[in-house]
């Protein structure tokens, strides 16, 4: 049962990792800085 949950969810995280990539190449091309969803900051940006 959890073999199978797990399956389920990686799939799921697959699916949202090309999704989240796409989006950021989308708003890169138009030359706007994208930030990902629930990342941490490490370096502050220069504003």
């Amino acid at each position: 049962m959890f073999v199978g949950i797990g399956f389920i969810l990686i799939g799921l995280l697959a699916i949202v990792d090309i999704v989240l990539t796409i989006i950021a190449a989308m708003k890169a091309s138009e030359g706007i800085s994208y930030k990902y969803p629930l990342s941490i900051t490490f370096i502050k940006p220069r504003i």
